[in-house]
């Protein structure tokens, strides 16, 4: 003990002080003081994996791109698939086709797609189904109204 008071004596305030800034900045790089926010570590080790993963990141924000295209081409193609459906089953109620209540149902429910489809993606040209949508419900409510499906 008595040495060791011997030897803090004989050490400077410059050298006290530029010991203790050695080991605060030692301690800190494998620290990490939460309140502080000083992470140097973890700010390293971030930084060194997104240099490392960049190729891999790149690629994952393109297969991103190509997917959202791909969603939005297969909505449209449902969208699309949707009209044709109303469209011949229009023709087929406008040529006295008579049709299953189930039928029918799946059809009003190609409608629902349909409108809703359109009305999220103002871009998509609509105004083809409309005065067919109208003659399949009157159909519709006749039948309902008279029992009279296949």
């Amino acid at each position: 003990m008595q040495k060791l008071i011997e030897t803090l004596s004989t050490v400077s305030v410059g050298q006290a002080l530029t010991g203790g800034v050695t080991v605060v900045a030692l301690v800190s790089v494998f620290i990490e003081i939460t309140p502080v926010k000083i992470n140097p570590v973890s700010k390293f080790l971030a930084w060194l994996g997104r240099k490392i993963n960049s190729e891999v990141i790149a690629k994952v924000d393109r297969l991103e791109t190509e997917v959202q295209a791909m969603r939005k081409a297969d909505g449209e193609q449902e969208a699309i698939n949707c009209r044709y459906r109303i469209l011949r089953f229009g023709d087929e109620v406008k040529h006295g086709t008579r049709h299953s209540q189930e039928h029918f149902e799946q059809i009003l429910a190609d409608i629902d797609a349909y409108e809703i489809y359109c009305k999220d993606h103002k871009d998509f040209k609509n105004n083809k189904t409309k005065v067919t949508t109208e003659r399949i419900m009157d159909v519709y409510r006749k039948c309902v109204e008279t029992d009279d499906f296949l």
